[in-house]
């Protein structure tokens, strides 16, 4: 007999066929990790009820309404405006980038983003932009590369990103990476 698959997983799928059908994969950047996934990092129960529900809010609607959204964004930006498509360029990649990590458990995704917005804040967010493009690999390849152990995924992408910020001298990266893996950075969250 098959093994029934649960709410998690049916609506996992129906999200991810539904882009697919669609072809809106390059304006919806979205990444849901399998149930597999999340019961390895020891989310169940309560917690995986709570992302279900989130699954299930989004609707083919709200997917519709995003394609749109990045649509009109695309079309406003024009190739003349120079430094402000640049700026909006940095600021797109750093928000995919952050709404990817809310994916993750609460105390995973508050460190990384709140350790992102220090980075953003001392180096400038083109320098953070150019960094999160130019890194070999991304958090969810990093915490499936680490076998879900969380606390060492984020040490290695902490230290991937400080290691490609273009305009950052080595003792201040070496510093950075410090402060991060002795907790002093990534626990305050800064808007």
């Amino acid at each position: 007999m098959a093994k029934k698959t649960t709410q998690y997983t049916r609506n996992r799928n129906r999200i991810l066929r539904y882009i697919k059908k669609h072809n809106i994969k390059n304006y919806v950047d979205l990444y849901i990790p399998t149930e597999h996934e999340l019961r390895k990092q020891g989310i169940k129960g309560k917690e995986l009820s709570k992302l279900t529900r989130s699954l299930k809010s989004i609707t083919p609607k709200y997917l519709q309404d995003e394609v749109k959204r990045k649509q009109e964004q695309e079309i406003k930006v024009t190739p003349k405006q120079g430094n402000i498509l640049e700026n909006g360029i940095s600021q797109v990649i750093v928000d995919n980038f952050k709404s990817q990590i809310l994916h993750f458990p609460k105390e995973i995704s508050d460190k990384v983003i709140a350790f992102t917005n220090t980075l953003i804040n001392e180096q400038g967010l083109e320098s953070v932009a150019y960094s999160l493009e130019h890194m070999p690999l991304q958090f969810h390849e990093i915490l499936n590369k680490t076998g879900y152990d969380s606390n060492s995924a984020m040490q290695e992408f902490a230290s991937s990103l400080v290691e490609y910020l273009p305009d950052a001298s080595d003792a201040y990266k070496e510093e950075l990476i410090e402060a991060f893996e002795y907790n002093e950075l990534g626990y305050n969250i800064e808007d």
